[in-house]
């Protein structure tokens, strides 16, 4: 989004610092546009069908923890209610919640994904800290982890999505034991990736890589990288021992962990597809 001429003249300030654990009104009012431009329209076309009030039974109920008798029957009164999560006096976190469970639950795909990339632009223009990666929202530090990420989530099958999935929701829990049983579920993405490429189920990734070395023939630095990953979430010395009481890991070993992982996936699976049969 280009600069205003109050910006350039210095007239008014513009935002330098990346925000965090807050949402100011520029972005709740934003975050409310994306809303009533993406979901509200398909909702007021297609809300009355039997699906749509399942839609809302689930969301009373998963959501709100509300009873399901006190849905609306009107439009303009459930969009009053949903007005009011954006932009009455609400936490932040309150706010991404409701937006997770839209990305998660919403019952069009590309209704769906237009939300998040309408939300994602808007994070990203407003300074935030946090992005829609999959379907967790998330703090990260830079545009290329988020690629990174995301790129794995949508090219990845499932049962490789599942653990990096998990791997965000661990994070999120901001325990130890959450960023260690993260970093667990990251390395165990490159696995499954492996174990499918190898068509072995249960072959440990130093014997899976040697197998796939032969078939498309890693960078030497590249396949020792991954060894000495492996090594420091697995062997004796790593996360399943010395590290398994370790106060100190953070959410930076965490993220860390995801977005080096989410690239192995992604590399492994470009070179399989360009160079493997």
């Amino acid at each position: 989004m280009k600069e205003r001429f109050s910006e350039r003249k210095g007239l008014t300030k513009k935002k330098i610092e990346i925000i965090k654990n807050t949402l100011d009104l520029q972005m709740k009012n934003r975050l409310w546009n994306a809303f009533m431009q993406t979901i509200w329209p398909h909702f007021k076309t297609y809300g009355l069908t039997n699906m749509f009030k399942q839609f809302f039974r689930n969301l009373w109920d998963n959501f709100f923890k509300s009873p399901i008798d006190t849905i609306p029957e009107r439009h303009d009164h459930i969009l009053s209610i949903f007005r009011d999560i954006f932009l009455g006096d609400t936490e932040f976190y309150v706010i991404f919640d409701f937006i997770e469970y839209l990305v998660r639950n919403y019952l069009n795909n590309n209704i769906k994904n237009n939300f998040k990339d309408a939300c994602n632009q808007i994070l990203k223009e407003e300074l935030s800290a946090y992005r829609i990666v999959g379907d967790s929202i998330m703090e990260l530090t830079s545009e290329q982890e988020i690629e990174t990420i995301d790129y794995a989530l949508e090219v990845s099958p499932d049962y490789v999505k599942k653990h990096l999935n998990t791997a965000i929701d661990l994070m999120k829990k901001k325990t130890v034991d959450g960023y260690r049983n993260s970093i667990k579920e990251s390395i165990s993405a490159v696995e499954a990736i492996c174990r499918k490429i190898t068509n072995k189920p249960k072959i440990e990734l130093s014997r899976a890589l040697k197998l796939i070395d032969k078939k498309i023939n890693f960078h030497p630095a590249f396949k020792s990288g991954l060894e000495k990953m492996y090594a420091y979430t697995s062997d004796e010395d790593g996360i399943r021992h010395s590290l398994m009481g370790n106060p100190n890991l953070n959410i930076d070993d965490a993220k860390f962990m995801l977005v080096i992982c989410s690239a192995f996936v992604n590399y492994l699976q470009g070179k399989v597809n360009s160079e493997g049969s």
